[in-house]
């Protein structure tokens, strides 16, 4: 059993379920934070699971999916019509909603399928739908559509199945048109296909179709030949595919399509959670937990026969990820894999206790060949079989110890007949062990380092907590002469002494480790097979073998135990001074030096190997060429992986180091979790070392006058660490009274200058100027490389009357698709505004529960009172306290309630109170309030009335009095703002006058002034009026953002106004192309050649989820996917003095702002005298903050 250490006077009986008959179900793969932990899952490894219907509970069942156990989510089925429009199917829109929110609560993906098996008529309309061009395109936008509206991420085309040559060709050229569609709205969405088992496989043609899918879906079932979903059939059928002839199994399938020029990393191969008779896994799940003997296994299909059906049961689905998988057991030709596993579907198991799913979640290479049966006793037996003893089989009088599932059984053999077997039992977490208990856990043996805490939550298992736990194979467990497999805590069993080895083992007295010296050590090599002993650098780690390694690159050295010990380079001296080598010799005596510093950190279990300075000092040529090593093995920071302390990654072109242990958190990146990581200088890297704490590590620093110094920046400036250049005098962001005066720490081999708002500045001077003010310091290494660190401050008052505001709106859904969290607001913000609150009864209410105050971040406790982006944003105040956040409430959606909240006395005093308790309890500086609109307008669910215009004044000063009876109380001062329409036809409809006198400011929306539901195209923004633009003439006057000013002006104070700044663009389609009575320009002012805003607006934008708007494209889409790229051309207005594009081929215009006019608009603010400006919203900038950065320079 390759990996287990099995000796041959030992037998492994391993059970890999759950446990079930203790009571207790295993604990929920989510760690204390809320974090997916992946149980051993290789990172490119990709899980789906279909989700159609939910047998056991149906709707409410939805918030127990094991959503943990996969990457994407697929729902089943919408269902095609012959026009192409996509109809419910089934339970889908009834489950729609809410597994949608839940999949993204989870962290999960989730992707909407078409079509399915039944009705029969569905294979009708595909088939029309592909055979036409138009069709094919009606289907792609509206699949664009429905994802935008519903928040998926991504489709499946589920067409079962063409029937001839011509659908066959139809079908790809109906995915082709499916991916170019979604592909140009978001690159990110996913695309994938379900193909028939065997008997249908040539159906499609697979090295086109491999140009147009992220992945092929193969049905692993369904095959009935006798089993459900024969990996190899166990009597060698064959089918007969056009000329040629596979084997009727799903290996052969594989083979097929592998021949046929698709690749196998696009390949999902499906297995079955119900059996050959159509009977779902949970009707037989509690039989199988009882008595797995019961159910037969073949060792070909990999599947169990009972009661006349064929079954995948947990310990199948193991062996199959196997076969299919891992190289080392791969079934397919020259050991190839395929990229994942999915499953039909999540309703065949049961939700509360889901084996299936829980064995594809744990599931480890190798973990197949555990639980499969080896009958040579010389080399011991895994088997699902009672173990007996020898003394038993000879008088059957003695019985082995209760053994429950998922315990571990050691048994003896032969060569030890008076010890009894050891029954290791599975890890409770209610239970306390002390030093040397062992416990099983998913398959593995574990043993207590230290007295362990009493915590059964998942983060406490023993593979998650290495201070407590560490990993042994079966050969370091000497069973005991006693009994000692009771319900309480195991006593503690020696360790058998380790056998002479010429390697180094994790026993509390390991071999010496000593050093050859022919060859140097070396980063580790996907494409290198290890013979056992040899030692790799890995994450700046040394690694040694504990035997012959593989070829597998996904088999990294952090991830293989079973293969691969950490070594530390700390107390031996190698033999030869000048080196450090991988070959790996032990022995009795000690290294080859003849030294007996042979010392080993029991904690640790690391063998330590030392490294004076003389060995590394940079005098030896060996020591440059380890530190060339040691960089070339460190590997980007990867979010699926946990790391053991000591590691470095490299993230964001910046290293770093694990200060300790890291769980997998794809949200706890190394520049955020400072108590996880620690960034180090590249000419700093500890030598293989994960106690980093160590203070007598060296470093690969290079003397000034050592030609090295010069290499180690040669790869380019990133080399040279921003981090690196150490400014002093002034933060980031900070506010300074009067004067600074700004320093830079010294750094070898490198020189600095700096720039005070673009003005050459000397280092050490005093600067005083009242504002905000950018430094650059740019350093230039001996190597002529040069990096530069910016960042901006101000001098003076907080509350100057000559400072302008800069209010940033940050949206509560920018945490899901786009990313976007607290911590990457961009300084130069001095209001946030949160988006947004809901009304609900007339109160205040969280909009998004799981953003606002659910989702774990760096840091934070279960049990903390405030997470999510609002505990960041109290986090994010501490460290900007000159920052004020407000919630925003309402917004375009949520704006429905406001007439009814704003009418009477009583329902106005009720809405106040609730914000009243709100910014307490979640701790907002102030309230912004966004009714969109009074009166009339907006969505078509809104309520209005004439008289909400004096009761919106009613209700905004009932808030001022409620907000300064809370500052009477507290002495903290609380803002009341609100945001409001630009155009002439919607201010009419407040009293501008009066609201100016009860509010803080006013964020006038100067945006949105033209898009799809116009006639013509136009500016969605326009600064000034175009005397040619359509939008001069009747209603429309003063849809400019210069005119709305203007207007404002009339009756607000100017510093009481904020311009508003769109940080995004909107598009159009279908104009006519010929030349317009208003203006002859390309593409601008045109005429739509149909009429209505669904008809000409362009796709959902730069998003694919709920939020997503349709047209609108984000400023960083544009600048990286449209100006002067894809056919797109761009055009500047002076007149309006804004930019647009135009694609003549596809007839689609887009208006958007860029920093030239930005800088415009905030000039205009600035001249205007305005109280500043507003941005909606800050997660659609470039990610240099190209946008920001112009606001505050010309501000």
């Amino acid at each position: 059993l390759t990996g287990c250490g099995v000796e041959p006077n030992q037998k492994v009986v391993l059970d890999l379920t759950s446990s079930t008959t203790s009571g207790q179900q295993e604990s929920s793969n989510i760690d204390s934070t809320g974090s997916n932990v992946e149980t051993g899952l290789q990172s490119s490894v990709i899980r789906m699971g279909y989700v159609n219907e939910l047998r056991k509970g149906g709707v409410s069942a939805i918030s127990n999916i094991n959503y943990s156990a996969v990457d994407y989510i697929i729902q089943g089925f919408l269902r095609p019509t012959m026009a192409g429009e996509l109809t419910n199917l089934g339970s889908f829109e009834s489950y729609r909603d809410e597994l949608v929110k839940h999949s993204h609560q989870n962290n999960t993906k989730i992707i909407m399928s078409i079509g399915g098996a039944y009705p029969e008529d569905m294979k009708t309309a595909f088939a029309h739908i592909a055979s036409q061009p138009e069709l094919r395109q009606t289907f792609s936008e509206n699949i664009i559509s429905y994802i935008t509206d519903h928040g998926y991420d991504g489709v499946d085309i589920d067409y079962e199945f063409p029937e001839n040559e011509k659908q066959r060709q139809d079908f790809t050229l109906l995915m082709k048109s499916v991916y170019e569609h979604v592909k140009s709205h978001n690159s990110d969405l996913v695309v994938l296909f379900g193909c028939s088992p065997g008997y249908k496989i040539d159906m499609y043609q697979w090295e086109a179709l491999s140009d147009y899918v992220d992945y092929a879906f193969l049905f692993g079932y369904d095959w009935k030949n006798p089993a459900n979903g024969t990996i190899s059939n166990p009597g060698n059928k064959q089918w007969t595919i056009g000329n040629n002839t596979i084997e009727a199994s799903v290996r052969g399938a594989i083979h097929y399509i592998d021949r046929h020029g698709f690749p196998l990393d696009k390949l999902i191969v499906g297995l079955p959670f119900y059996s050959s008779n159509n009977q779902s896994w949970f009707s037989v799940q509690e039989a199988w937990t009882s008595n797995q003997n019961l159910f037969k296994t073949d060792s070909l299909s990999l599947e169990s026969s009972f009661n006349g059906a064929w079954w995948t049961t947990p310990t199948d689905i193991y062996r199959k990820m196997d076969a299919l998988l891992a190289t080392s057991t791969s079934v397919l030709n020259n050991n190839k894999t395929v990229k994942g596993i999915g499953f039909w579907e999540f309703g065949h198991e049961d939700q509360t206790n889901p084996l299936l799913s829980d064995a594809i979640k744990q599931w480890i290479p190798g973990k197949g060949n555990l639980v499969q049966s080896v009958t040579d006793d010389s080399i011991g037996t895994v088997t699902n079989e009672e173990p007996t003893t020898d003394s038993e089989s000879d008088s059957g009088s003695e019985t082995t110890p209760s053994r429950e599932l998922n315990d571990i059984t050691v048994v003896n053999h032969k060569e030890l007949p008076n010890q009894l077997d050891l029954v290791i039992k599975v890890w409770n977490g209610n239970i306390i062990y002390q030093i040397g208990d062992y416990v099983s856990y998913n398959g593995a043996i574990y043993q207590a380092t230290k007295k362990t805490i009493k915590n059964p939550q998942r983060d406490w298992a023993p593979d998650y907590r290495w201070e407590y736990w560490k990993q042994v194979d079966a050969k370091q467990v000497q069973t005991a002469s006693t009994d000692i497999s009771s319900e309480s805590s195991q006593p503690s069993v020696p360790e058998e002494t380790a056998p002479n080895s010429d390697i180094a083992t994790d026993t509390d007295t390991p071999n010496t480790v000593s050093y050859k010296s022919n060859e140097q050590i070396k980063a580790w090599d996907e494409t290198i097979s290890y013979s056992k002993g040899a030692i790799v650098l890995y994450n700046g780690i040394f690694y040694q073998a504990k035997q012959d390694t593989p070829i597998n690159k996904w088999w990294t050295p952090d991830q293989t135990w079973q293969y691969w010990l950490v070594v530390e380079l700390n107390d031996i001296e190698t033999s030869d001074k000048n080196s450090l080598h991988s070959d790996v010799t032990g022995s009795d005596d000690g290294p080859e030096s003849g030294t007996n510093n042979d010392v080993t950190d029991s904690n640790s279990g690391s063998t330590n190997i030392d490294k004076s300075s003389k060995d590394l000092s940079g005098e030896d040529s060996n020591s440059e060429d380890l530190a060339n090593e040691i960089t070339k093995s460190i590997q980007n920071w990867d979010q699926t992986k946990s790391y053991i302390k000591g590691s470095i990654v490299l993230y964001k072109e910046r290293y770093y180091k694990a200060i300790n242990d890291t769980p997998i958190n794809k949200w706890w990146t190394p520049n955020e979790t400072y108590h996880l990581w620690e960034q180090v200088p590249l000419d700093s890297l500890s030598l293989g070392s994960n106690a980093s704490d160590s203070t007598d590590q060296d470093s690969l620093g290079q003397d000034s006058t050592d030609d090295t110094s010069k290499d180690i920046s040669s790869n380019g400036p990133n080399e040279i660490l921003i981090q690196d250049i150490i400014i002093n005098g002034v933060q980031p962001g900070t506010l300074y009274s009067d004067v600074v005066n700004i320093t830079v720490e010294p750094q070898q081999n490198v020189t600095f200058t700096a720039t005070l708002n673009d003005d050459d500045y000397v280092l050490g001077s005093d600067y005083r100027r009242n504002g905000v003010s950018f430094l650059n310091v740019t350093a230039t290494h001996i190597s002529g490389e040069t990096v530069t660190k910016s960042l901006y401050f101000t001098i003076g008052s907080a509350h100057t009357e000559g400072q302008k505001r800069v209010v940033g709106y940050f949206i509560a859904w920018g945490v899901y698709a786009r990313n976007f969290h607290v911590a990457d607001i961009p300084e130069g913000v001095t209001h946030l505004n949160y988006a947004f609150a809901n009304i609900k009864n007339g109160e205040i209410v969280l909009g998004d529960s799981y953003a606002d105050m659910d989702k774990m971040y760096s840091g934070m406790k279960w049990d903390d009172p405030i997470k999510g982006s609002f505990g960041e944003l109290i986090k994010y105040k501490q460290k900007n306290p000159h920052v004020k956040t407000l919630i925003s409430v309402g917004g375009w959606t949520w704006s429905q309630h406001f007439s009814d909240v704003a009418l009477t006395n009583e329902s106005r005093v009720k809405f106040a109170k609730s914000c009243i308790e709100f910014i307490k309890t979640w701790q907002f500086d102030g309230v912004d309030i966004d009714w969109e609109y009074p009166v009339k307008g907006g969505l078509g669910t809104n309520k209005y009335r004439l008289e909400d215009k004096q009761n919106y004044t009613l209700l905004m000063q009932e808030i001022r009095d409620q907000l300064n009876e809370l500052s009477a109380i507290t002495g903290q001062t609380y803002y009341l703002t609100m945001a409001t329409a630009a155009g002439r036809d919607k201010a009419v409809n407040l009293d501008l006058g009066k609201l100016a006198n009860i509010v803080d400011w006013i964020n006038v929306m100067t945006y949105d002034f033209h898009g799809a539901w116009d006639s013509h195209t136009n500016h969605n923004a326009p600064l000034y009026p175009n005397p040619n633009s359509p939008s001069s003439f009747g209603l429309e006057y003063g849809y400019t953002v210069s005119e709305a000013i203007e207007l404002y002006l009339q009756s607000v104070p100017a510093n009481k106004i904020h311009l508003g700044l769109g940080f995004y663009g909107r598009s159009t389609k279908g104009f006519n192309n010929g030349v317009s009575k208003h203006y002859s320009g390309e593409g601008l002012f045109k005429p739509f050649t149909a009429s209505g805003q669904n008809n000409n607006r362009l796709g959902p934008g730069s998003w694919v989820d709920w939020s997503g708007g349709l047209g609108s494209l984000d400023y960083k889409d544009i600048k990286d996917n449209y100006v002067n790229k894809n056919g797109y051309q761009y055009f500047w207005d002076d007149f309006g003095k804004v930019p647009y594009l135009v694609n003549p081929e596809k007839n689609v215009f887009v208006s958007y702002d860029n920093p030239r006019s930005i800088g415009l608009k905030v000039q205009f603010a600035k001249e205007k005298d305005l109280g500043g400006v507003m941005i909606w919203e800050l997660s659609q900038d470039s990610m240099d903050h190209e946008m920001m950065t112009t606001i505050l320079k010309n501000l």
